[in-house]
């Protein structure tokens, strides 16, 4: 079996915790090039992308050269911008970092890699000369972009894992992420569900790391085969015969059959609170899980 390719704590005949190989820790499952606790928190980091990435778009500072208030201080030079879009540019470039892995992970895999419309892209560098663009940030209003590749990547981990590049990338996007947090940290939104036992090693709980946002929706019109609107109809009564009348609003108008698509959803991270562990709960059985535990049944 395949030993986790990054470095693990241990402590040292004096003491002090050192970082090396000498602990030796087996992938996650056979072929895989990360432990329980390494895949953990690639899946932590990932996860919490969307999140991180409004709390830096959101982060205005002054800039130098002006007060807190926005006045200019004397002998500045005046002609910068009273913001510094240092967060906008930490944003753009975790966005950049994560499109380029998902791009590179999709090529390995050969399958499609996520839909990357609403970002925006440059030369992949000054001295490329095929073409080759890569992304650098999305548009505005296009956070359901970055959501999208976020579920595209956690959905795919287990075997981006086991490809030898997999140490450079958590680097990479651990590092960068750190980095931009320690800059603009905000609070820690993790938290413990002490209902909800890990059904891996039954010794722990799970923890939730929650979307920051709730999901978006579009209302959009039904149409029918032939593109047009369809519209409401008032029910006939019991009994009695005739055609359906169109329902209508107050003013008059006729009333359009509409339909709710999700535009946004921000992926939810559920795990055993020992990274060791590494059992995660899917999306899809943690709504069932969480009604459960509210009726009060502790769940193994």
């Amino acid at each position: 079996m395949t030993n986790c390719v990054l470095t693990h704590r241990r402590i040292g005949d004096d003491g002090v915790p050192v970082w090396d190989h000498e602990v030796a820790r087996a992938g996650v499952f056979e072929g895989a090039c990360l432990c329980k606790g390494h895949l953990a928190r690639l899946r932590e980091v990932i996860a919490g992308t969307p999140e991180a990435i409004c709390w830096m778009r959101e982060q205005l500072e002054p800039a130098a050269g002006f007060d807190g208030d926005g006045s200019k201080q004397a002998n500045k030079a005046g002609s910068k911008m009273p913001i510094s879009a240092a967060a906008v540019d930490s944003a753009d470039e975790t966005i950049g970092l994560l499109f380029s892995w998902a791009q590179l992970a999709a090529e390995e895999l050969r399958t499609n890699p996520p839909d990357m419309t609403g970002t925006w892209k440059i030369l992949a560098s000054r001295w490329a000369t095929d073409g080759t663009m890569q992304v650098q940030g999305i548009r505005s209003g296009m956070l359901h972009v970055v959501d999208r590749v976020t579920r595209w990547l956690l959905n795919r981990l287990d075997e981006i894992i086991r490809f030898p590049w997999i140490e450079e990338m958590v680097a990479e996007i651990v590092s960068q992420r750190e980095t931009a947090l320690a800059r603009w940290p905000y609070t820690d939104r993790v938290r413990h569900v002490p209902t909800i036992e890990c059904e891996g090693c039954g010794k722990r709980t799970v923890v939730i790391y929650p979307p920051s946002t709730p999901p978006m929706y579009e209302v959009v019109p039904v149409l029918d085969e032939y593109g047009e609107p369809t519209y409401l109809v008032e029910p006939v009564g019991f009994g009695m015969q005739g055609p359906a009348k169109v329902r209508r609003y107050t003013d008059g108008r006729p009333a359009v059959a509409t339909e709710r698509l999700l535009i946004q959803s921000m992926p939810v991270l559920v795990q055993c609170s020992d990274i060791n562990c590494g059992e995660v709960v899917p999306e899809s059985k943690w709504g069932t899980l969480r009604r459960l535990s509210f009726m009060g049944t502790r769940i193994r």
